[in-house]
């Protein structure tokens, strides 16, 4: 297995038993959220690293969803996206027809499915608490992979995931957000000692409960996204 961190959420893998890989939630250049936010690095879309590979999108969010990006992809090659078919409407999936429809391939995961992607398998746990996200489970030439995304699941659902052994092996690596990115608090009207104080209560909140996950999953490995 080779495994690369590209920056954001954004993670390309690819097994040593098939020449295609997989690139999970593709923002490699430009901003989102109306630009304000960038990326450390960005990449060049003909870099060698995308090619023969197809796409796993986890949500609609903009740094997850950047249209830019996946465009400049799938004009490149064309690729099979897929994405999670979550339970209310298809808002979703038309947004990525509307990107690239025209020129790539497009296939919806449901949840708790397990499919077949280039020689590897790939767990959809979709979020418990109705918001539209979702993480990963993968399992590519022995190394069990776990990406959170930005699925916030209840404690208690993962702790009950856990003991329905729904985890086929121990998780190798775990990709696990620390710190919850969003427009709160920042782009609330208050004072800015008002929202210092909820942002820092905001990020101590999101490291307790990745810990508390990271704790129930029980992963070899963490890696901050």
């Amino acid at each position: 297995m080779k495994l690369s961190y590209l920056g954001h959420a954004c993670v390309h893998i690819k097994s040593e038993k098939n020449e295609r890989g997989l690139l999970f939630d593709p923002w490699i250049f430009g901003g989102s959220w109306a630009e304000t936010l960038r990326l450390r690095k960005e990449w060049d879309p003909k870099s060698k690293i995308f090619q023969n590979s197809d796409i796993l999108i986890s949500h609609a969010h903009s740094d997850h969803l950047q249209a830019k990006s996946l465009r400049s992809l799938c004009e490149l090659e064309r690729r099979t996206i897929f994405i999670p078919k979550y339970n209310h409407g298809n808002y979703f999936l038309e947004r990525v027809k509307s990107i690239c429809g025209d020129i790539s391939d497009i296939f919806e995961i449901k949840d708790l499915n397990d499919i077949e992607i280039n020689s590897f398998n790939v767990k959809t746990i979709l979020n418990d608490l109705g918001d539209h996200d979702a993480s990963f489970f993968v399992d590519i030439d022995n190394f069990y992979i776990f990406f959170q995304t930005d699925n916030l699941m209840s404690i208690n659902y993962a702790e009950d995931f856990r003991k329905k052994n729904n985890l086929s092996k121990k998780i190798d690596i775990a990709f696990m957000m620390f710190y919850q990115t969003g427009a709160y608090p920042l782009f609330f009207e208050a004072k800015e000692n008002i929202k210092l104080d909820r942002l820092i209560k905001k990020d101590v909140k999101s490291i307790k409960y990745t810990q508390q996950l990271a704790n129930i999953l029980g992963p070899g490995v963490v890696i901050p996204y």
